[in-house]
Parts: C-alpha cells; sequence; structure tokens
C-alpha cells in the first residue's frame, strides 16, 4: 500500500473502531471514511501519515477530544462533523499553515470561539468556517455545539463572509457591532444562544443579508429602520426575544420591499396588523 494515493471509503455501513493506518502508507494524500459506523477514539496511527492533505471523518460516532494534527503539516481538508468531539477546539489547529477546510460543526464542543480562528492564513471554510488571507470568509458554521463565552470582534475580519451561523451554542453577550465591516453576507444565523443587547444596526457593510435569524435568544431594545430600508433582506426572523416593537414604525409603506417572511412572535409587539393590508402581496 505504500503507493496509494487515494482512499474512499465514506457512505457504507462499516462499524468497528476507525483502521489504523500507519506510516508505511507513504504516499497517501486523500482518506475520506465519512458517513460510516466508525466509532471509538481517533487512533494515532492515522497522525503518522504525514503526507495527508484530505482527511474526511464526518458522520460518525468518533468520541474523545480533538486530537493534535500538527504532526500533519500538508493538511488542506479537515472533516470532522457530526460526530462526538468533546473538549474544547484545539489551539494546535492554528498550527496547520495550509489548511482551507475545517468541519466541525454538530459535535459537543465546549468553550469559547478562538479568536485565533480570524487569523489563520490559508482557512477558506469553517463548518465553523471559511477565511482567505486571513480577511476572506466564505463560510462560517459552527452550529449545534455547545460553545460558550461571547462572539469575538475579529469576526469583522473576515469581510466576504457569505454565510455565518453560530446556532444552536450557548453562546452570551452582545452581537459585536463589527459584523457591519462583512462586505457581502447572504445569510447570517445565530439563532437558538443566550445573546443578550441590541440588534446591530447594521449587518454587513454593502447589503443586508438576504436572510436574518436571531430567535430564541434575549435580545432586546426596538428593530432598527436600517432593516426596513434594505432592498435584499427577504427574511428576517426574530422570534422568542425580548424585543419591543411597534408594528406603524416597523411597517411603514416603504419598508422591506423583498420581504418574504418576518417573525416577531413571543416578543412585546404592540399596533394593529389590520393596518398594513399592503403587506400581503
Amino acid at each position: 500500500m505504500s503507493y496509494l494515493q487515494k482512499l474512499d471509503l465514506s457512505s457504507n455501513m462499516f462499524i468497528g473502531s476507525l483502521p489504523s493506518l500507519g506510516p508505511n502508507m507513504s504516499a497517501l494524500e486523500e482518506c475520506d471514511l465519512s458517513y460510516n459506523r466508525f466509532h471509538g477514539r481517533f487512533p494515532t496511527s492515522i497522525l503518522q501519515v504525514t503526507s495527508l492533505k484530505q482527511l474526511g471523518l464526518a458522520g460518525n460516532i468518533i468520541s474523545g477530544e480533538i486530537p493534535d494534527f500538527s504532526t500533519l503539516p500538508w493538511l488542506t481538508a479537515l472533516y470532522l462533523e457530526a460526530n462526538y468531539f468533546e473538549g474544547t477546539i484545539p489551539p494546535t489547529l492554528r498550527q496547520l499553515t495550509n489548511l482551507k477546510i475545517l468541519g466541525l460543526s454538530k459535535n459537543n464542543l465546549q468553550g469559547s470561539f478562538p479568536a485565533w480562528l480570524c487569523e489563520m492564513p490559508t482557512l477558506q471554510q469553517l463548518s465553523l468556517f471559511e477565511i482567505h488571507m486571513c480577511q476572506i470568509a466564505y463560510t462560517v458554521e459552527i452550529y449545534d455545539n455547545m460553545l460558550t463565552g461571547t462572539i469575538p470582534s475579529c469576526i469583522g475580519n473576515m469581510t466576504q463572509t457569505y454565510t455565518f451561523s453560530l446556532a444552536q451554542n450557548l453562546l452570551t453577550g452582545s452581537i459585536p457591532p463589527s459584523v457591519r465591516s462583512i462586505t457581502y453576507m447572504w445569510q447570517f444565523e445565530l439563532q437558538y444562544n443566550l445573546l443578550t443587547g441590541a440588534l446591530p444596526l447594521y449587518i454587513g457593510s454593502v447589503s443586508f443579508p438576504s436572510l436574518v435569524v436571531l430567535m430564541n435568544n434575549f435580545l432586546t431594545g426596538s428593530v432598527p429602520p436600517t432593516y426596513g430600508e434594505s432592498s435584499q433582506l427577504q427574511n428576517l426572523l426574530l422570534e422568542s426575544n425580548l424585543l419591543s416593537v411597534s408594528l406603524p414604525e416597523l411597517l411603514r409603506a416603504d419598508a422591506f420591499p423583498v420581504l418574504f417572511a418576518l417573525g416577531l412572535s413571543y416578543n412585546f409587539v404592540r399596533g394593529s396588523v389590520s393596518d398594513h393590508a399592503y403587506l400581503v402581496r
């Protein structure tokens, strides 16, 4: 097997522990074992295959802490989504200077969102997010974990984040105003956290996302009029917060020109819906 460069066993029904790979597979560059039923701890033998550039382990039942992958310096893609990894996001990941794709969603990760993730030089997709040259983050998805702490202001460095989702965690504090620095964003999702404070005045510097989902937090204050001025915002879902909303002010005749869905249930909404029949398109 010393000449094998690619091993793809994904989307089968393999069970048991992950197969033992070792230094005898010195040419292996791509290994995809995703979407099987491999379980148990991560085998250290995989960390000896220093030629690896892509490693896919998503959709298994792998548990324990995320190991030290710094022994795999050529890794460009690491898929660990939908497993049972626990503990914090290890700082050793920042040593992977060629890493472009990092998938960590749908695990049991705890701790705060590491600010150093905003500074990795090549990361382009982090399911947890996608960053390029420190300042371009195409996809940021670290949803469905148990991350705590606040959202770092450095997310504003990811100026071209198209999708940003930290939904279904235990994040606290306010939404940092630095989200205004993100130039082009299509989706912004922070639902099912413990966020407090006011809604940011702007989300994105050029245009609002088409989808803003902030439901099930503890956000307060009103909906800024800048939201209604957006010609891109199509879905605004703010259910189950502590917002104080005046319908006559929010739903003025020229507001939300392309809005398809507006969710305000379980807030403090006042005013008459019947006065805004023009909203029915």
